[in-house]
């Protein structure tokens, strides 16, 4: 489609400067001229009007698809953090039992040892 209208473009303007090179001298041709050109002008406007349509349709199609795609990984990426955040909080719980359980065991045996010692000393 791109390479279509820049081709008709590109023959509409040649067929241009082929009029502007060829030499009429009569008003009636310079007239006639005169509207094939102003009609030439309103169809090279209208046909790259219609290719930047074109274009701008293709662009903004480009980035709602890259849109999509970046609101999709952070999604997951939200969901990957929240799961992440739960096994971090389980194995902070699980460590946390493991130093109450090991700061009881020091405790009973530094009351132990307190013991045997005052048992042993006196």
């Amino acid at each position: 489609m791109k390479l279509t209208c820049l081709f008709a473009l590109n023959r509409k303007i040649l067929f241009f400067y082929s009029l502007s090179d060829s030499g009429s001298v009569s008003l009636g041709d310079i007239q006639v001229r005169t509207l094939d050109l102003d009609n030439i002008k309103k169809k090279i406007r209208y046909d790259f009007e219609a290719f930047y349509a074109t274009i701008y349709r293709e662009m903004a199609a480009s980035y709602e698809s890259k849109m999509t795609e970046l609101e999709a990984d952070v999604k997951e990426a939200l969901q990957n953090q929240s799961a992440e955040n739960e096994e971090f909080a389980m194995r902070i719980q699980i460590q946390q039992t493991e130093y109450e359980k090991a700061q009881k065991s020091l405790a009973y045996e530094r009351e132990a040892l307190t013991k045997l010692e005052h048992t042993y000393c006196e």
